[in-house]
């Protein structure tokens, strides 16, 4: 956000190099440096990237309470064209779910508030492991 170019491409990261900056009322964060990565972006995603990716994201209000992000992926090596992604984000009073704990107990309670829980006891409220 304070002007700065991204590196050389020589100097490649695991996440990529963001640089941000304001595009009237919207920000937009641009991200290149990345590592090659044949298992894609995250582990859902699983669309190879290469060192040649560019992600473009960009945050516009729509009004007090709604957020409108797009993400845009380049990659000329893995995607005959750019693909964007778009959403809306709600404005909300409930606290967030996600914990980043290593603590497998935090973990299945976190997957457990997310998806159905079929080991949960309902007179309780107790989750169980599989393990």
């Amino acid at each position: 956000m304070d002007g700065r170019q991204h590196p050389p491409a020589a100097l490649s990261y695991s996440h990529g190099h963001p640089i941000g900056w304001m595009d009237g009322d919207a920000l937009v964060v641009e991200t290149t440096n990345f590592t090659w990565d044949p298992d894609g972006y995250d582990d859902h995603f699983h669309v190879a990237r290469s060192h040649m990716a560019t992600w473009v994201e960009r945050y516009q209000l729509i009004d007090n309470d709604t957020m409108e992000l797009s993400i845009t992926v380049k990659d000329p090596l893995f995607l005959k064209e750019p693909f964007t992604f778009v959403g809306r984000l709600e404005r909300t009073d409930q606290d967030m779910i996600g914990t980043w704990d290593c603590d497998p107990e935090s973990a299945v309670k976190e997957l457990y508030q997310t998806f159905q829980n079929p080991y949960a006891d309902d007179t309780t409220g107790e989750y169980y492991l599989l393990r």
